[in-house]
């Protein structure tokens, strides 16, 4: 399955990406780089895959004021 190879790659990428990625719509387009738009899929389907790994990269709400 894609789902697999996705999960891997985050899986072993995974300091990386907690690092230095931001939002979900980044590290949608670090995959269709990787494995391209055949095997990623539409950003609905890749958003599902994220919520059912828990991936929360940024805090929901507005950033708090100097």
């Amino acid at each position: 399955k894609e789902d697999s190879k996705i999960c891997l790659y985050l899986l072993l990428s995974w300091p990386v990406i907690q690092e230095k990625v931001r939002t979900r719509r980044k590290l949608y387009e670090i995959l269709l780089f990787w494995f391209g738009h055949n095997q990623v899929g539409d950003f609905k389907r890749v958003e599902k895959l994220f919520e059912r790994i828990k991936f929360k990269p940024a805090k929901v709400g507005r950033p708090n004021k100097p």
